[in-house]
């Protein structure tokens, strides 16, 4: 049985790229010498998923198509050493190469990159004030939302933020689940919940109905939200795998 959250290869690729078949082709024979220890994915470059490439500091003309490694529980990635034209004119070597490369990766023989500067980290969550509670969660309905609530003075929110964060980076592909978090220490935004406001907080807010939105109470880990998400969102693909509920009126 394939782990709950593996670590991702993301291909990054237009399309149309001539050799996008060929690259296609060794990351399917690498996932099979991966035996599901590791999820293959291929992200076409369009306007919802350049915010993946700032995530990880990638220039579109330089470095695409480029071949990432992820593993997001530790907020980890490892960029494959070819990439750009380099990996375009060298597409026919990429098989064993990546093969091999994956294969360190399993071992722990591989450095983690160096994160990109804070200026290229993409946003992946929102920082919420009033106004964008108002019209990007409560209004713009037409997502799924999750919203963090914390207080720089919260001694446990930190933890919980930076698990929050990772979430946020292990659905970077789906672009109908939108993260946020509110810092009640200087935004006045009303907690769902009745009485005081409670630091930490999580909410989830469903697609098509905002009228029932839920207090988050289960464990918070990557994987325990993300089995959340993958019950109570509206439907998705995740790693080629469909999750999520119906929605007829979507």
């Amino acid at each position: 049985m394939a782990p709950s959250n593996p670590s991702r290869l993301l291909l990054l690729t237009h399309l149309d790229e001539p050799t996008y078949p060929s690259i296609a082709d060794a990351v399917t024979a690498a996932a099979f010498h991966s035996r599901q220890e590791i999820v293959h994915v291929v992200v076409p470059i369009s306007e919802t998923s350049r915010h993946i490439l700032d995530h990880f500091g990638l220039d579109e003309d330089e470095d695409v198509p480029a071949l990432v490694l992820m593993n997001a529980p530790k907020s980890q990635s490892f960029r494959f050493p070819l990439y750009g034209n380099n990996l375009i004119h060298n597409h026919k070597m990429v098989e064993p190469l990546l093969v091999e490369f994956e294969a360190k990766y399993l071992r722990g023989d591989l450095v983690p990159d160096a994160p990109p500067p804070e200026k290229l980290r993409p946003n992946l969550y929102t920082h919420v004030n009033a106004g964008a509670y108002e019209m990007g969660v409560l209004e713009r309905d037409n997502v799924d939302a999750l919203v963090f609530f914390f207080t720089p003075s919260c001694e446990i929110c930190p933890a919980l933020r930076a698990v929050f964060h990772q979430v946020a980076v292990v659905f970077m592909t789906v672009p109908t689940i939108h993260f946020g978090e509110v810092d009640g220490s200087v935004n006045k935004v009303a907690q769902p919940r009745r009485g005081n406001p409670l630091y930490p907080s999580i909410y989830f807010y469903p697609a098509k109905d905002r009228a029932h939105i839920v207090e988050y109470v289960g464990v918070v880990t990557v994987e325990a939200i993300s089995d959340y998400l993958k019950v109570h969102a509206r439907k998705f693909s995740l790693d080629g795998q469909i999750y999520g509920k119906r929605y007829d009126a979507i």
